[in-house]
């Protein structure tokens, strides 16, 4: 039957085409081919067929259109890759295959498929492209489900080999040879154990494709695939040769594989190669010959062409070999076609391309000041590459001791410090440069390296000074500089009419390397060197790159500075009436800095402003006597460095008195009260242990007596009150006369209206009417009464509501 699928899936049919046709027409699908002796298996005996033709569908799969063998069905390999896993034929006693197992080292194999047929070949050597897909390759199933394939060639005296394994090495086609590895959790490691389920790492990872999620977009169903493989391998000519095509599943039935084998891959020969262009990145190098190779065996016959026309006298070719083999040394076309024998050829065509190895200067100079007067100095030998070839900027350099090692170009041999390189003989050494254009297509110059003493004299120094207090951070010995004053100076040193250049550096070994030049001479900051800088000067001849000067040069001194540490904001308190009572947090603005040292001179505004001079303020300290913006300037008394700070004045009041007032919850654990302050300023409030609030409002306050807190924002002042400031009574009192609680009676009355006070026994016999505010001396009738509880009653107003309270308490003789 023909299985089809939306555009984006590739198609299989299973049922069109027989075995034989397969091979001979879609696989092989050349006369240079003899095929004989045509079989195969699959699971037809148990319902399944694993073998079909099938094509990409314009789905993008990597093949167009070929073979496909399978652990299922092979109509079942139409995408997308579905949600459930194929795994077909599992249990169903289709059986695996000996060959493919002794072949690969892989036992306990089930569900294999296999096309094998018999060729006699007419060249030496033979080649399929193939692709293997698998459902192993999710989960963890590629650390132990080796689901293979292999490609059997066996010569006619029983010698087998596997021609399908990972490219370079005798490793099979496998799912645990050719994966990108299992991370369950994604952490980059591939070794932890999860769940009893080990990860393991990327097995050739370069030669597989794409992994897809089940249920994903993609032109066959399957979890994932290989990228586009090749079996080949050298034959005998004329040699009768066994071939299986085989593919079975690891350890059990379940989570198929399958192999899709490219139609008309089978290759015999004459193949040029990629093409040879400036674009593809392997060009040739003009007048050094490329070597174009078709050959094939059993004596065929070439015909080789240049753009499109037979080979002619001066147009850069020679053939050798016998015919097999061109030699080319110009821009071209190149063809060939290979003719074997019985209407077997083969045939390929190359574009080639030449590029002119570098234009270089046979020798140049290198001149390289003297650090001291040994002779030896540093040479940065990359200085030389714009000097040797005019194209540098698009060529490789390498450096070598020797003619004959730069004309080798062994990497063993270079010269590896070539930016501080150490000339070895005194004055005068001599390296050798090897300049490519491309990669084998070079030129060699000679460098004469020249060591000669500085022209600037030792004793010639500029210094340049800087005040830190003018930087960012007054205290870490860094600031500004602009010295580009001195590079005229320099040159006042040199005869008129040369083409000079002078550069700075930081250290010795950037002035003889030409390396971190300081480029910003007019806004320089010595962050590598705080406080004190000595910075290198290095004078060249522009045209001939050549140093004519090297040496410390240029001093650069920062003036330290102690910062001035006044707070930056300052609060004057006054009284109701405008007196200033106070400064706070201190009671003068001290600048910390010492009158022996420096000047100073007060200022109102935000900076010191000429005309703005508050008269008589020359102190290092100063005592404002009203708000605002005040200022200071201080002079270094040494180097005239000046630093100034501003602060901001505000003024405020401390509160005068406070009161607290009941708004509710007499006679309860949980009233609210309001403090009232008097005052102008703004302020905060706190009860007891709580914490300080805006709000002068508080809940929750408890029957007795409580302390009441009030401060002024800025600190001016704080005043404490304790305050009976909820209805209460006393829980005890002892009528003994010795003047301690000898009464009772209802204790404050803030917000609160009392009318009526009645005291029972606890009987509940009125004993005593103590009107609105009265006390009990513990009396009935003029006699005293004994100890015991007693209960009362309160008729009281609060928020205009009438409310009764009840209770009891003791007395005690």
């Amino acid at each position: 039957m023909l299985s089809t699928n939306a555009q984006a899936q590739i198609t299989v049919d299973d049922s069109s085409f027989t075995v034989e046709q397969l091979v001979e027409d879609v696989l092989i699908d050349s006369p240079c081919a003899t095929v004989e002796n045509i079989s195969s298996f699959t699971g037809a005996n148990f319902g399944f067929n694993g073998i079909g033709y099938f094509e990409s569908n314009n789905s993008g799969f990597e093949i167009d259109r070929g073979v496909i063998l399978s652990t299922g069905n092979a109509r079942s390999a139409v995408g997308p890759n579905g949600p459930i896993a194929l795994s077909e034929g599992d249990n169903s006693g289709w059986g695996g295959d000996s060959d493919l197992g002794s072949v690969t080292s892989t036992v306990n194999l089930h569900n294999a498929s296999y096309i094998q047929f018999d060729f006699v070949p007419t060249i030496d050597f033979i080649s399929f492209d193939f692709l293997f897909a698998s459902e192993e390759y999710t989960e963890a199933f590629p650390c132990t489900f080796s689901d293979v394939f292999a490609f059997i060639l066996t010569d006619s005296f029983g010698n087998s080999r596997n021609l399908a394994v990972v490219p370079g090495t005798n490793t099979p086609i496998k799912v645990t040879t050719v994966n990108e590895g299992v991370d369950l959790n994604n952490d980059g490691d591939f070794v932890d154990i999860i769940n009893q389920v080990s990860e393991c790492p990327p097995r050739n990872p370069n030669f597989y494709n794409r992994t897809i999620r089940p249920g994903g977009a993609a032109p066959i169903d399957f979890n994932g695939y290989t990228k586009v493989l090749t079996a080949e391998g050298s034959v005998v000519v004329g040699e009768r040769y066994t071939i299986k095509l085989v593919i079975a599943e690891h350890r059990d039935g379940q989570f198929d594989s399958a192999v899709f084998l490219a139609a008309g891959s089978f290759n015999i020969g004459g193949d040029l190669g990629e093409d040879r262009t400036l674009a593809s990145g392997n060009p040739g190098c003009l007048g050094v010959p490329i070597t174009l190779n078709a050959t094939v065996g059993n004596n065929p016959t070439y015909t080789w062409k240049k753009n499109g026309a037979p080979l002619a006298a001066g147009d850069g070719t020679t053939i050798i070999a016998g015919g097999a083999q061109l030699e080319v040394t110009q821009n071209g076309t190149y063809s060939v076609e290979v003719n074997i024998a019985n209407g077997c050829s083969s045939s390929d065509s190359i574009n080639v391309e030449f590029v002119p190895p570098p234009n270089v200067l046979n020798s140049v100079r290198l001149l390289q000041c003297d650090d001291d007067i040994d002779g030896f100095s540093l040479f940065n030998l990359s200085e030389a590459n714009s000097l040797i070839s005019t194209n540098a900027a698009n060529e490789t350099f390498s450096y070598y001791l020797t003619e004959q090692q730069a004309i080798r170009g062994d990497s063993a041999d270079q010269i590896t410090n070539f930016t501080a390189y150490a000339n070895p003989t005194v004055q005068n050494s001599v390296v050798y440069a090897r300049v490519e254009s491309i990669t084998d297509c070079f030129r060699t110059s000679r460098i004469d390296l020249e060591v000669s003493s500085t022209q600037i004299p030792a004793n010639f120094n500029l210094t340049y000074t800087a005040c830190e207090a003018n930087d960012v951070d007054p205290t870490d010995g860094i600031a500004s500089f602009d010295f580009s004053d001195a590079t005229p100076q320099i040159l006042q040193l040199y005869p008129v009419g040369q083409n000079l250049t002078v550069r700075y550096y930081e250290n010795q070994a950037d002035a003889l390397s030409e390396q971190n030049e300081i480029t910003n001479i007019s806004n320089y900051r010595n962050n590598s060197s705080p406080f004190r800088a000595t910075l290198y000067v290095r004078v060249e001849n522009s045209g001939a790159n050549s140093c004519l000067g090297l040496g410390e040069h240029i001093t650069l001194i920062v003036n330290p500075f102690e910062p001035i540490e006044f707070e930056d904001e300052y609060t004057l308190c006054l009284e109701r009436g405008g007196q200033v009572l106070n400064l706070v947090p201190e009671d003068r603005i001290e600048t910390g800095l010492k009158p022996s040292d420096y000047t100073f001179q007060w200022y109102t505004g935000t900076a010191p402003v000429a005309g703005n001079e508050i008269p008589g303020e020359v102190d290092t300290s100063f005592l404002p006597d009203a708000p605002g913006q005040y200022s200071v300037l201080a002079t270094s008394i040494i180097t005239g460095c000046e630093i100034s700070k501003s602060t901001s004045v505000v003024t405020s009041y401390p509160p005068e008195s406070i009161t607290a007032e009941l708004l509710s919850g007499a006679f309860s654990d949980n009233a609210t009260i309001e403090v009232t302050v008097v005052g102008n300023g703004t302020y905060e409030f706190r009860i007891d242990n709580r914490d300080w609030q805006a709000s002068n409002i508080f809940t929750g306050v408890s029957r007795g007596e409580h302390t009441v807190f009030v401060r002024d924002l800025r600190m001016c002042d704080e005043l404490e009150s304790k305050v009976e400031i909820v209805v209460d009574y006393p829980k005890y009192f002892t009528p003994n006369g010795d003047g301690f609680h000898d009464s009772w009676g209802i204790t404050g009355s803030t917000n609160v209206i009392i009318t009526q006070i009645l005291i029972f026994n606890r009987f509940g016999k009125l004993l005593k009417d103590l009107g609105a505010n009265g006390n009990w001396d513990g009396t009935y009738s003029g006699k005293q009464l004994p100890a015991s509880d007693y209960w009362f009653k309160v008729h009281y107003i609060e928020n205009d509501i009438p409310k009764v309270f009840n209770a009891n308490f003791s007395l005690i003789r």
